[in-house]
């Protein structure tokens, strides 16, 4: 109930700001209504104006901006004034602006954390704005900045966080985020690539979350969890009777996930013939499911998940380029934590709470000989091993000060056990060192020898520390 009023009360504080804001900028302007909106996009990819905050100088009962200004200012990435609305003759015709007698419009972008477009709209029906177009937009733009500070799209972009526990403020974090903001914008499929442990799901949450399909289902579900022959009816349903043991229909992750998100975790390993099958559901919109006899129409949105190179899965013919091509729209890396040392911090202040309450140990408090310790280290397990080492760390401490002692598993040599990642990274090293020296040092000799391509070969060499 505390925590509720907390909130309660900052919102409240956030209301009164805009409130505030909007009100001098409209004695700044001479303007009668003021708006701040925000852009949300439907479930049909179609850009809809919403009215965050608004403050008017009178009560005439009309209290909406127009919507064909509205979507004219998020659609702009620069402040405008149409000072005398007559002069511009298709916005002057449009049926918003007629309806509403608009005499003087003028508007800014805001800066959005969060990607998604916003805008200060301020409006005159019966009087034109009192100052010439330069002197309105840099008002307007400085009001804009001002409620940007506010906090307008802020919150929203931190549930979105808080949801994923993605954090990072390293530069590859913050251009995979943002990359992966605008990836979330769009309607395409997307491939989001990493090692294991790196946050593939979480990333994938945070693109469902900040997408038009926000308030619809995210399913997530890994394609490694389930024999073949059961995977077909997870992913498509199953009709009664089908198998043994079916006694009802039963709705597959594709219907579950309807209007929504399905994340697909490490597709890379999915068979042939169902990649096959998946393909035919995603160009035809339709599934049918197993035992079925009539087609059924979905609408998902696909983010497949791998910590696997896809292309050379298609080169190797154990994944159908046809499919690659249709997942892999856009593309999104997640570096790895050895490449990222500097979000250690954060993402250590982020884990705590939650490790505090998983253990019943805290506070986590590294002394500086842990953190030499922690920021030495490659972190082969990425942030799924960087909350193990610090749960056994807690554990070990019992309430005192973490230190070097209590993350001592990492002061000596990796355990390196087959199959893991480790130790496939410690045998794709010695097979390029072995290249190199078969091609006297040559890169491009190495990688024909491989079968890669230069590119690819000279990205390991650095991934994998290569001398």
């Amino acid at each position: 109930m505390l925590e509720a009023c907390r909130v309660a009360g900052r919102e409240g504080a956030r209301r009164a700001t805009f409130d505030r804001l909007l009100q001098l900028a409209l004695d700044a302007c001479g303007a009668e209504r003021a708006f701040v909106i925000r852009g949300r996009r439907s479930i049909e990819g179609a850009l809809e104006p919403v009215v965050v905050a608004q403050h008017q100088r009178r009560d005439d009962g009309v209290t909406r901006p127009s919507r064909t200004v509205a979507l004219a200012a998020l659609a702009r990435s620069r402040a405008f004034s149409w000072a005398e609305l007559g002069r511009e003759t298709d916005l002057a015709e449009a049926g918003s602006v007629r309806g509403l007698e608009l005499r003087s419009v003028v508007a800014a972008p805001l800066p959005t954390p969060g990607n998604e477009p916003g805008a200060l709209v301020l409006d005159s029906r019966t009087t034109p704005l009192k100052l010439g177009a330069r002197d309105l937009i840099e008002i307007v733009d400085s009001f804009a900045a001002l409620i940007g500070l506010v906090g307008f799209d802020k919150s929203a972009h931190a549930t979105a966080v808080e949801r994923t526990g993605i954090v990072g403020r390293s530069p590859t974090m913050v251009e995979m985020l943002d990359w992966a903001g605008r990836a979330a914008r769009s309607r395409l499929p997307v491939l989001v690539r990493g090692e294991t442990g790196s946050g593939k799901e979480g990333v994938s949450r945070l693109i469902h979350h900040r997408s038009a399909r926000r308030d619809r289902p995210f399913v997530a579900f890994n394609c490694t969890a389930l024999a073949e022959t059961l995977l077909e009816a997870e992913l498509f349903g199953s009709a009664r009777g089908a198998f043994t043991g079916s006694v009802r229909d039963r709705r597959g992750l594709l219907q579950l996930a309807h209007r929504g998100t399905l994340m697909l975790d490490e597709v890379g390993d999915m068979s042939l013939a169902l990649q096959a099958k998946l393909l035919r559901a995603l160009q035809e919109n339709t599934i049918r499911p197993v035992g079925g006899e009539v087609d059924v129409p979905i609408d998902v949105r696909i983010v497949a998940a791998t910590h696997q190179d896809l292309s050379s899965l298609v080169g190797e013919g154990r994944f159908r380029s046809d499919l690659y091509y249709r997942l892999a729209v856009i593309e999104i890396a997640i570096p790895p934590l050895r490449d990222r040392i500097s979000d250690l911090p954060l993402l250590v202040e982020s884990l705590s709470a939650r490790l505090i309450r998983e253990t019943g140990y805290g506070p986590l408090d590294l002394a500086p000989d842990a953190w030499r310790v922690l920021e030495q280290y490659d972190w082969p397990g990425n942030v799924r091993e960087l909350h193990a080492v610090l749960a056994r760390a807690l554990l070990r401490s019992t309430g005192t000060q973490i230190g070097a002692c209590h993350v001592k598993e990492l002061t000596g040599p990796r355990a390196v056990t087959p199959g893991s990642d480790a130790h496939r990274c410690s045998l794709e090293k010695q097979m390029i060192e072995t290249a190199l020296r078969n091609s006297g040092g040559s890169i491009t000799g190495a990688a024909r020898q491989i079968g890669w391509t230069r590119q690819k070969l000279s990205r390991r060499i650095k991934v994998l520390s290569v001398r």
